[in-house]
């Protein structure tokens, strides 16, 4: 989970290229949608989390791999079905 997960979590396997793309599309998306989340220079993740809650902020990532389910299918499979905390 973005945000700060568990220091243990399973993590999916992607290539360098596809974890590139799918940091820029997930700043995309935060930029339109959600721009108080967006990590930035005086907006940490620790501080994103503090003003928003773990919840909220799983519903919006829930919300990106809906939105872009087709580019990031198993990886949005792979968070939907609660994999990485196993």
């Amino acid at each position: 989970m973005c945000w700060g997960g568990k220091a243990k979590q399973i993590l999916f396997e992607m290539t360098k290229q596809m974890h590139k793309e799918l940091h820029q599309d997930l700043r995309k998306f935060l930029q339109e949608h959600y721009p108080s989340c967006e990590p930035k220079r005086g907006n940490d993740s620790q501080k994103i989390i503090d003003n928003h809650g773990k919840v909220f902020l799983k519903n919006v990532q829930g919300e990106f791999y809906k939105t872009y389910y087709d580019k990031y299918k198993k990886v949005a499979d792979f968070f939907n079905n609660g994999q990485y905390e196993k």
